[in-house]
């Protein structure tokens, strides 16, 4: 119990995790971050990044399973295309896997990917 907390304040419940955040590189210069949020809806954050920096954050969820990017996201290095997809599919008991789909332009070069896995997280 925090020494804050009243004697009969029971401690608040702890966060619930689905595993280490996960990071995947896509291309050269980009990656993807999964990471868990910790909540009742197995929340995952996925962060889009060029050499480090985020330019595109999405949540998926038990509540949420799928969602595309409404427009292109990035900088004069790389170019997250609209549509851009990710996906989250139920594993049964070894948790949940994260796909993406989609295209990628890096430093010119054009990277399809298709069902592209990002990790594996259990609840």
């Amino acid at each position: 119990m925090p020494a804050w907390a009243a004697p009969d304040q029971a401690a608040p419940p702890a966060a619930k995790s689905c595993g280490q955040p996960q990071t995947t590189v896509l291309t050269p210069d980009s990656d993807a971050l999964v990471s868990s949020v910790g909540n009742a809806n197995d929340a995952l954050t996925i962060a889009l990044r060029i050499r480090g920096i985020t330019h595109w954050t999405a949540l998926l969820s038990t509540a949420n399973v799928d969602i595309a990017s409404p427009a292109d996201q990035g900088n004069a290095v790389v170019t997250f295309k609209a549509g851009l997809g990710l996906h989250l599919t139920a594993n049964g008991a070894a948790g949940f896997n994260v796909f993406l789909t989609g295209t990628i332009i890096d430093d010119g070069v054009t990277y399809d990917l298709k069902g592209a896995y990002l990790g594996n997280f259990s609840c």
